[in-house]
């Protein structure tokens, strides 16, 4: 499996015998082990997980998303990893950034419209396990039709006890799919 080196500033370096992360503050250690970013199989199943670890993710739009309260086409990619804890449960504070601006929000509601930046919690609990944290890119069928080819970089870190425990690369790639309106 692939694990994270802790280099500062550095993105994500898969290496099949790299140590695990371990980020140490006074109550102790967090161990991040099999560090994966890429698509996400089985999206909306039992059995959901990441695909194969790659950095470059084709958004092509042959998924379903809920975003503000509506069903709109996408492609869901994410991050998993297995984790130990010092304690039950600690919060790891990670940041987003991205080269293109972006409308930022769930599928309740729209947070900003272009946004080049946010923020977002990670609740890690039961002192160990395993975490995936599902992310989509979800576009309409004019917006796709006018950007298709086009290439955004994103860039996520997360942080613990104010140390940043990894840092990874996002490359989406905006190719030919099924972007045209989804039907009830």
């Amino acid at each position: 499996m692939k694990n994270l080196r802790l280099l500062p500033a550095a993105f994500l370096l898969a290496a099949c015998a790299a140590p695990a992360l371990v980020q140490e503050d006074a109550a102790g250690m967090v161990v991040i082990e099999n560090f994966r970013r890429g698509l996400i199989c089985d999206a909306g199943g039992p059995l959901r997980r990441v695909c194969t670890d790659a950095e470059e993710i084709p958004i092509s739009g042959e998924d379903r998303c809920i975003f503000d309260q509506r069903e709109i086409a996408c492609t869901w990619y994410g991050f998993s990893f297995d984790y130990i804890l010092p304690r039950e449960q600690v919060v790891l504070d990670c940041t987003w950034t991205t080269d293109r601006s972006a409308t930022d929000g769930s599928p309740q509601e729209v947070r900003s419209r272009g946004a080049s930046s946010g923020k977002y919690e990670i609740r890690l609990r039961n002192g160990r396990g395993h975490y995936l944290h599902p992310q989509y890119f979800g576009v309409s069928g004019s917006w796709a039709a006018d950007h298709a080819g086009e290439v955004q970089r994103s860039t996520q870190s997360c942080a613990y006890g104010g140390k940043t425990l990894f840092e990874f690369r996002f490359v989406r790639r905006l190719v030919p799919g099924n972007f045209g309106a989804v039907q009830k």
